[in-house]
């Protein structure tokens, strides 16, 4: 498969780019075509010329072949363990720049990335999300686009029979004012998380025994620009709780803890709300109390870019480690130690973020900050930022795989999707 690059004229915020990635076999094969501005990209099985004319080196890790069956390590990548980056195919080691800075060659252009890291980072913890049908251990959409492949934007089975749609409720929700501008409704990507808890989830929260007996329940959960969450019931589109107040505009789509646990993740996208200041924040919710918990800075003194701490992406959680990773447009990716404990029983959550924050630039960097959400193949993040510079980095050790410029703002979520057998150039 080839996919030809696009002009460099704006792609429309709700594009998705296209990502393939291996499953750890042979003959499973790592293809990536960029959102917004699509590179060509190409996948070919092992002993295959990467794209016919061969206008990119084999040892490109985009233009792979698959992994050969002598790789070590092969056979517990095939039960789905974390991938080390040293097995993927064209890895070289980054320049060790001294000081805890690394660099590397950016791909199919002049040009260097160097990355640092702040905090405290444990390597000895696996970060490794798996089977996007397996990232919630409840159902329902607990991220933009559902999980870590951002392939999964609903759930569930329909019976279509009449094949219309109709308006079943609406809900009212405001507006702010803000840099000469109207911002109304949810913004950016702006999707509405939906939950379908268990019982005894809903009895912590104190929802009415007529909804905890309710089996399909779903609510609503939806951080919007006017500063308020809501928490709606899918059903009927009353309220289940009074609106949370987050005092500053919500941009883009929230996150709710994949292990079922009453938590709210959820960024700001601006810092002014009707002409008054909002200093910016990463917010956490929690979903028993009804109240913002915790907040981060979004004007980071580790943060490469001053002046704009936006968060608009929707962020990951591994549910296994309990680490939630999340893109800042101040040019950090956050990697945060959330510690959160929940007991049903005592109807009592908690969190106790602790973080390590990753910080890159490139020769090319001008701006830096990242709008899109990260997706993510098992332990391998794929990040794409302001400056047009696509990038992968392992999620345990944050270190950078590979990074390109791909042109533009390129602002659109990666979509991850595997391929199974031969893919032709």
């Amino acid at each position: 498969m080839v996919r030809s690059p696009l002009s460099n004229s704006r792609a429309p915020k709700s594009a998705l780019g296209h990502l393939r990635a291996p499953q750890g076999r042979t003959g499973r094969l790592i293809c990536l075509a960029a959102a917004a501005t699509l590179a060509a990209a190409a996948c070919t099985p092992g002993g295959a010329s990467p794209m016919g004319g061969g206008s990119r080196s084999g040892d490109d890790p985009l233009v792979t072949k698959a992994l050969p069956p002598d790789v070590p390590g092969l056979t517990s990548l095939a039960d789905g363990a974390a991938i080390p980056p040293e097995l993927i195919p064209g890895y070289l080691p980054p320049t060790d720049m001294g000081g805890g800075r690394f660099s590397r060659p950016l791909k199919d252009t002049n040009g260097t990335i160097e990355w640092w890291v702040t905090g405290q980072n444990d390597p000895s913890v696996e970060i490794n999300w798996g089977d996007p049908a397996a990232y919630s251990d409840v159902p329902g959409v607990f991220t933009f686009r559902g999980a870590n492949y951002r392939s999964s934007p609903a759930y569930g089975t329909p019976t279509v029979t009449q094949k219309q749609l109709q308006i079943e409720w609406t809900h009212p929700i405001g507006r702010v004012e803000a840099y000469d501008s109207i911002w109304p409704g949810a913004g950016w990507t702006g999707q509405p998380l939906l939950v379908n808890w268990p019982a005894a989830t809903k009895q912590a929260m104190g929802f009415p025994d007529s909804l905890v007996a309710q089996d399909d329940f779903v609510e609503v959960i939806y951080p919007v620009f006017d500063g308020h969450v809501y928490r709606l019931d899918m059903a009927t589109g009353q309220p289940t709780k009074p609106a949370m107040q987050g005092t500053c505009p919500f941009k883009g789509t929230g996150s709710v803890d994949p292990r079922g646990y009453p938590l709210l993740y959820a960024g700001q996208g601006l810092p002014d709300i009707n002409g008054e200041d909002c200093p910016w924040r990463y917010r956490v919710f929690d979903l028993i109390q009804n109240r913002q918990v915790t907040t981060w800075n979004g004007s980071d003194p580790d943060a490469p870019r001053s002046g704009w701490g936006a968060f608009d992406s929707s962020a990951l959680v591994d549910k296994t480690s309990g680490y939630l990773l999340e893109t800042g447009e101040n040019g950090l990716i956050y990697k945060v130690a959330l510690a959160a404990q929940f007991d049903a029983a005592a109807g009592s959550v908690s969190v106790t973020p602790s973080f390590a924050k990753l910080a890159y630039k490139t020769s090319l960097s001008t701006r830096m900050g990242i709008e899109s959400s990260p997706a993510a193949y098992r332990n391998l993040l794929f990040t794409q930022d302001n400056d047009g510079i696509l990038a992968a980095w392992d999620a345990i050790t944050l270190t950078n795989i590979w990074a390109r410029a791909v042109g533009d703002d390129a602002d659109a979520t990666i979509l991850v999707e595997p391929k199974i057998g031969e893919v032709g150039a």
